[in-house]
C-alpha cells in the first residue's frame, strides 16, 4: 500500500514535534539540575546529570506525561492547528513545568526561564513573519493585547493583595499572553484560578497551610494552562 504525501508529511510533523518536546524536557531538566535539585548551584557533569533520586524521577515522569499529553491533544483533537501553533503550545507547557517546580519550593519565578521563553517566542515571531505575511500584524495585535491586559490586571492585584500574586507571576502571565493571545491566556488564567482555589482548599483542610500563608501560583498555572488547552482548545 503506497503512503500518500499527506500521510508522510503528518508522520514527519509528528516525529519533529516529539523530538522538539524531548529537547525541551531535557533543557528543563538540565536547568533544574544546575539550579534546583541541589540547594546550591552546581556544575553540569555526567554524575550530576545522571544521579536520579525520587524528586528527579517524579519530575521526569511528569514531564514525559505532559509532553505526551499535549502531543496527543494536537494529534487527536486539534489536528487542524498549524504546526507552528503546535510547537508554540508545546514550548509553553514545557516551559511552565520547570517554572512550577521552582515556584513550588522557592516561591519565585526564575527570570532565566522567562528570558529563555521570551527568546523562543521571538524566534517563532521571525518564522511567522515569513510564513504568515501580513497576518503577523493581527497575531502581534492579539498577543500584545493579551499580554498587556493579563499582566496589567495581575499587577493591580499584586498591589492590593497580601501573600498573593508576585512580580514573577505578573511577568509569567504577560509572557503567556505572547504565546496564546488574548483569548488563550484568558482561558488559561481562568482554569488556573480554579485549580489554585481547589489546591488552596485542600491545603487548608489538611492544615498544611494557614489562611495567612502564601501558596505558589506556578503549579496552578501549569496545571490550569494544560487543562485549559485540552478542554478549550488553542
Amino acid at each position: 500500500m503506497q503512503i500518500s504525501w499527506k500521510e508522510r508529511r503528518e508522520d514527519m510533523i509528528s516525529i519533529i514535534s516529539i523530538i522538539f518536546t524531548v529537547l525541551l524536557i531535557v533543557a528543563g531538566y538540565l536547568y533544574l539540575v544546575k539550579y534546583y535539585f541541589s540547594n546550591t548551584e552546581i556544575k553540569l557533569t555526567k554524575d550530576s546529570i545522571l544521579t536520579f533520586d525520587a524528586k528527579r524521577i517524579i519530575y521526569i515522569a511528569v514531564a514525559l506525561l505532559a509532553g505526551l499529553g499535549i502531543n496527543l491533544t494536537f494529534w487527536l483533537t486539534y489536528s487542524g492547528a498549524t504546526f507552528l501553533t503546535q510547537l508554540k503550545i508545546i514550548s509553553l507547557i514545557m516551559m511552565l513545568l520547570p517554572i512550577a517546580a521552582v515556584d513550588l519550593r522557592d516561591h519565585v519565578i526564575p527570570n532565566r526561564l522567562l528570558i529563555g521563553g521570551l527568546v523562543l517566542r521571538l524566534f517563532f515571531y521571525i518564522i511567522e513573519v515569513k510564513t504568515e505575511g501580513l497576518k503577523i500584524l493581527e497575531i502581534l495585535k492579539t498577543d500584545i493585547i493579551g499580554a498587556l491586559i493579563i499582566s496589567g490586571f495581575f499587577l493591580v492585584c499584586m498591589f492590593v493583595t497580601r501573600n498573593g500574586i508576585g512580580m514573577g507571576d505578573v511577568k509569567l502571565l504577560g509572557l503567556m499572553g505572547l504565546y496564546q493571545g488574548l483569548w488563550g491566556v484568558m482561558v488559561s488564567v481562568f482554569t488556573s484560578l480554579i485549580v489554585s482555589f481547589v489546591i488552596s482548599v485542600v491545603l487548608l483542610i489538611t492544615r498544611r497551610k494557614g489562611r495567612k500563608d502564601s501558596i505558589a501560583f506556578g503549579p496552578s498555572i501549569f496545571i490550569g494552562t494544560f487543562l485549559g488547552i485540552i478542554l478549550n482548545g488553542v
